[in-house]
């Protein structure tokens, strides 16, 4: 989805999708609520995912916007398929836009089956955070997932990546976070 202001996506089934099963590059005031995704057979980069497509800040003041908007009560399952479960921003591709800004929130979903379960990487903004609490990781991580742009044999793992470029605010979660794994991925898919 290019562009969804005001958009609800919800109880929707994403199944096998390659690439990113949902993107959303714009979505201000949106609810994306009660969809699951779902990997069986194929493989993709991630389950869900905010992104700016390259675009400048704002373009429009649409691209890159994701004010006041819900990612909750998700199911993403990739059954060891996905780089990433749920991917906040636009950094792990080929391309170094702008960081997306809310506020956002992402809470509420249970993740299970990615080698990053929830990776922010160019989201979340000083006067437009992003908000990432209360969400269930369903497994720890997946060692062993085959990153296309990664060194051979490198190995990442985690269940909650926060790049240091990532404006986000956690409400208070003490819950270990990752942000090693940042540059490592830089240049995906």
């Amino acid at each position: 989805m290019g562009r969804g202001e005001q958009a609800t996506v919800e109880g929707c089934l994403f199944q096998d999708n390659s690439d990113i099963n949902l993107i959303v590059a714009a979505a201000p005031s949106a609810v994306i609520r009660g969809n699951t995704v779902r990997m069986v057979n194929n493989a993709a980069f991630g389950g869900m995912m905010t992104d700016n497509f390259n675009s400048p800040p704002a373009e429009n003041g649409v691209i890159g916007n994701f004010s006041c908007a819900v990612m909750r009560d998700n199911l993403i399952d990739c059954g060891g398929r996905c780089h990433f479960g749920i991917e906040l921003g636009p950094h792990p591709w080929f391309y170094l836009a702008p960081n997306i800004f809310g506020p956002m929130t992402i809470t509420a979903n249970t993740v299970g089956g990615a080698a990053v379960l929830i990776n922010a990487y160019g989201a979340g903004t000083t006067a437009g955070p992003f908000a990432v609490y209360d969400n269930t990781f369903a497994s720890p991580c997946v060692s062993g997932v085959d990153f296309l742009c990664m060194p051979v044999n490198h190995t990442v793992c985690s269940a909650l990546n926060i790049a240091p470029d990532a404006v986000i605010d956690r409400r208070g979660e003490t819950t270990p976070v990752a942000t090693t794994h940042s540059t490592v991925f830089r240049g995906c898919p």
